[in-house]
């Protein structure tokens, strides 16, 4: 299979915005989190990222098809964390019938380049440990768990 990784264009922001949506479909199906289903609000949250200097939007193509993405953003930190140059990875995902060929870590692996590419030397990401196929790709490309996100309903 070939698979090429390349920047994001706006024509691609539609497909990338239904993948998000698939992602957070799933992830409701998975967790008791609650995500719009509303495509315009995955394009816009796509197209911040596109036209933005802090954030890498990468898509992944096998014979012309999109068939996956990553958003890598620039993470803002703390004043006095001065030894952290950070990057965020927004969303990564994968169209299922392309699972398991290595694309989710090309797009990773793609990611951490530009991270490097403008100095930063950390990547950070949010992962569901219900979404265990993610968790295992993200710890074999060696992200390690860091501490628990909590949360509180009001």
């Amino acid at each position: 299979m070939d698979v090429k990784i390349r920047p994001a264009v706006s024509k691609d922001v539609e497909v990338i915005a239904s993948f998000s949506r698939k992602l957070n479909a799933y992830l409701e199906s998975i967790t008791e989190e609650k995500y719009s289903t509303n495509l315009s609000d995955y394009e816009h949250f796509v197209g911040r990222f596109l036209n933005s200097p802090e954030a890498c939007v990468l898509v992944a193509e096998v014979d012309g098809k999109v068939v996956g993405h990553v958003i890598v953003s620039i993470k803002n930190l703390r004043e006095w964390e001065l030894e952290k140059r950070e990057g965020y990875v927004e969303d990564l995902f994968v169209e299922d019938d392309f699972r398991n060929n290595g694309i989710g870590s090309m797009l990773l692996d793609a990611g951490v380049l530009w991270c490097k590419n403008n100095g930063l030397n950390l990547l950070s990401l949010n992962v569901s440990v219900k979404n265990e196929t993610a968790f295992a790709l993200y710890q074999s490309a060696g992200f390690k768990a860091h501490g628990f996100a909590m949360t509180k309903e009001l």
